[in-house]
């Protein structure tokens, strides 16, 4: 594991894809270190779930570069080119399909990006024909209106004594793969469960979050309509004003109490669990050393939960870190303040794992069928875990 620079409080920013004074550049690493680049441009390095940075792997970095980060490198001597934007390309012809689902009772084609209008019809259509008890709510609207949808599927009957399962994505609106998997996984356990699924749904009960940033989806940008990052806006000790689609979710989260619960990212490929920050009691009793696993009441559950996504995710892409796991405060990352997996820990007795799913951002549709595969046996255990 390489040591990292802890380099200040994160800030709120709408992202750079739209910004005239950023350009993404690619700057190649076999000859120099990550470590080495992200001090001499002051910005922050692993997790690279920060804005400035668009893909990172073992080979290349692509950063979004102002023109003073541009003149460091020259005057440096770092050999630097112009970077293509697959997140860019792979909106347009997203929006170019304008995808919806087939009307004539066959399957989804999943190898579209279904936009958050797509979402909600087929999630409706599941809501009136799940071979299981199910229900939608509508948790709140996005800054711009658009609705903020749940879709729960199993008997409240069989709810386990430590509460639901909640799957969660799109926090980032420009980190999509997450909220797929999680539609085509409702999908397919309504219509056509396989053994595993048909278990789930008949035993346990798992509520689907696709689309907690719909306005930043639309836009393809991280943040929501505000401009706010919508994962560091929760209220842990001082973060700014709770944006609309924050504040529904903690109020949707804190009622249905989940007892295990993901947020799907893109731009790594790793597990990561809570603390993202040191706040002090009563928050952290001692930070660092006492990460969540070993402070924490349901210490275990972490461990558990973290420990199923990164032996499944190693089956995957190549992980950002060996084992495919990440504490940003026992391993030396970079912190972040207002993290939804804080706020889930501190204050929802809640185990909240970031899931990033790989290093690419917003891959071609034609990849989404190789992430599902690789996902869909850690959901199934995932939705297992109370059990």
């Amino acid at each position: 594991m390489l040591r990292l620079l802890l380099l200040g409080t994160a800030v709120l920013v709408l992202g750079y894809r739209n910004d005239k004074n950023r350009t993404l550049i690619e700057i190649p690493l076999p000859n120099v270190t990550i470590e080495e680049i992200t001090y001499l441009l002051q910005i922050p390095t692993f997790p690279s779930d920060e804005p400035e940075f668009e893909y990172v792997d073992d080979l290349r970095m692509q950063i979004w570069a102002t023109q003073e980060h541009v003149e460091l490198l020259k005057d440096g001597g770092y050999v630097h080119y112009p970077g293509f934007d697959e997140s860019a390309q792979s909106f347009k012809e997203e929006k170019a399909a304008n995808y919806m689902d087939p009307t004539d009772g066959s399957d989804p084609d999943w190898t579209q990006y279904c936009g958050s209008d797509c979402m909600i019809s087929r999630f409706e259509a599941l809501a009136k024909a799940c071979k299981y008890p199910v229900h939608l709510e509508d948790y709140g609207k996005s800054v711009k209106g658009r609705r903020l949808i749940a879709l729960r599927v199993g008997d409240v009957r069989h709810m386990p004594a430590k509460g639901p399962i909640l799957l969660g994505g799109n926090i980032h609106g420009d980190e999509p793969v997450g909220n797929q998997m999680i539609q085509r996984y409702a999908y397919e356990t309504c219509t056509n469960p396989d053994d595993t699924q048909a278990k789930i749904g008949s035993s346990s009960v798992v509520w689907y979050l696709p689309f907690f940033n719909p306005d930043g989806y639309e836009l393809n940008q991280r943040a929501n309509a505000n401009g706010v990052d919508l994962n560091r806006n929760f209220p842990v000790v001082s973060t700014p004003r709770a944006q609309i689609e924050t504040s529904s979710y903690m109020t949707f989260a804190q009622k249905i109490k989940p007892s295990f619960s993901t947020m799907y990212h893109g731009g790594l490929c790793a597990a990561l669990y809570p603390y993202f920050s040191c706040y002090g009691a009563p928050y952290i009793p001692k930070c660092p050393p006492g990460d969540v696993p070993s402070t924490h009441a349901r210490g275990d559950d972490f461990k558990k939960a973290e420990d199923l996504y990164a032996a499944g995710m190693l089956k995957g892409p190549s992980c950002s870190t060996r084992n495919c796991k990440f504490n940003v405060i026992n391993d030396g990352g970079y912190p972040g303040s207002g993290i939804l997996a804080d706020w889930a820990a501190a204050h929802n007795n809640q185990v909240d794992i970031t899931v990033e799913v790989d290093k690419s951002k917003r891959p071609s549709g034609s990849r989404l069928p190789y992430y599902y595969t690789i996902h869909k046996p850690i959901i199934d255990g995932f939705n297992q875990l109370p059990m």
